[in-house]
């Protein structure tokens, strides 16, 4: 089969078997420094893509978002966090939206966090839209590594030298990391 039918079938066949789940909230502006909220999704068994998108009035508010999976809202959970510039990501086994991690979907009680950096006096109506996928859309040829939460470059203290601030597509810059480090 060609590449041009591959992905015309894998392009089908990923939105024929797919699930959606639309959630609308509405959050009043923050009392105090606690400016997070969670809103928590249950991730179907069998799932290869799930891609989330939200909605709001950009003109009014800054809201910034992230996700947790069904391991919890620590580091062994963290998936990604785009703050604002970004209005839908995508999470696949071998793929995903720069800032966002690759791997497994787990089934379970997965977690979009909301960053209210601004919202207006009265409240930000947030519409989400979920997408459970059973084949990926976009399978990648060279998968990035899976994040490990707990692997450590070495074992013994050091001084790094570098700019550890960077703007790159991963947040809110267009450039992705290697096209910086060049």
């Amino acid at each position: 089969m060609n590449k041009s039918l591959f992905f015309i079938y894998t392009l089908l066949i990923s939105h024929i078997f797919c699930e959606s789940l639309v959630i609308e909230k509405k959050f009043l502006p923050p009392k105090s420094a606690d400016i997070y909220r969670y809103v928590s999704f249950e991730v179907p068994d069998n799932i290869r893509e799930t891609q989330v998108s939200y909605e709001y009035d950009r003109q009014k508010h800054t809201v910034d978002v992230g996700i947790f999976d069904s391991n919890g809202l620590g580091k062994e959970g963290f998936r990604g966090w785009s703050g604002g510039s970004k209005s839908e990501f995508i999470i696949a086994e071998n793929h995903a939206t720069a800032s966002y991690l690759p791997g497994p979907l787990y089934k379970g009680k997965w977690h979009v966090i909301f960053g209210l950096y601004k919202v207006t006096p009265t409240r930000v109506d947030i519409t989400i839209k979920i997408d459970f996928k059973l084949m990926p859309t976009n399978p990648s040829p060279n998968p990035r590594s899976q994040w490990n939460p707990n692997r450590v470059l070495e074992d013994n203290a050091r001084w790094y030298k570098g700019d550890l601030h960077m703007h790159t597509n991963h947040s809110d810059g267009k450039q992705t990391i290697e096209e910086l480090v060049t």
